[in-house]
């Protein structure tokens, strides 16, 4: 069985990852803002994402199917209605759909490409900021319980930018 590491390998090197880097590069300053590159941080969270559907699911990835992506996608966001954070459905969607499409084009998953833009789209259309790059940074940095002790840094960035919607929605030129 493959691991996380050489499978992230892969995938980073793939056309599903390459738009989601693009954009996130594009969003000048937020890198040193957020102190991680994209690299890093679609790691951490995809990292995080693999391992959660493999505790949902099962441990090997030839048992995930576009349904039960789908079934935990919307378990999570059902625990996301209850304690009102965001970052907890979007991190798997904005994340998770180039990802699981690339282990479906890659047939290390029991799924086709086209089935998980399917069960993605759903869960994009009853949470139609789940799979928006800016809103998944904005929910990850300005929550107080993800952020606490990393936003009152020291250094001489402002940390409130993390709180305004509108320096996600339209990152400084």
């Amino acid at each position: 069985m493959a691991t996380f590491k050489s499978i992230w390998a892969g995938f980073k090197a793939s056309p599903e990852y390459q738009p989601l880097k693009t954009q996130y590069d594009q969003m000048d300053g937020v890198s040193d803002i957020i102190g991680l590159s994209w690299d890093n941080l679609s790691e951490m969270v995809g990292s995080q994402l693999d391992a959660d559907l493999s505790g949902y699911i099962g441990k090997s990835h030839a048992d995930w199917t576009a349904a039960s992506i789908g079934a935990y996608l919307t378990q999570v966001k059902h625990d996301d209605d209850i304690d009102g954070t965001q970052f907890l459905v979007e991190g798997p969607v904005v994340i998770g759909e180039p990802y699981c499409t690339y282990l479906a084009r890659t047939k290390q998953i029991n799924a086709k490409p086209a089935d998980i833009s399917k069960v993605m789209a759903e869960i994009k259309k009853e949470n139609p900021e789940a799979g928006s790059l800016p809103k998944f940074l904005l929910a990850l940095f300005s929550t107080p319980v993800e952020t606490e002790g990393f936003m009152d840094d020291d250094d001489d960035f402002d940390d409130d930018d993390f709180d305004d919607v509108d320096f996600w929605d339209n990152p400084r030129p």
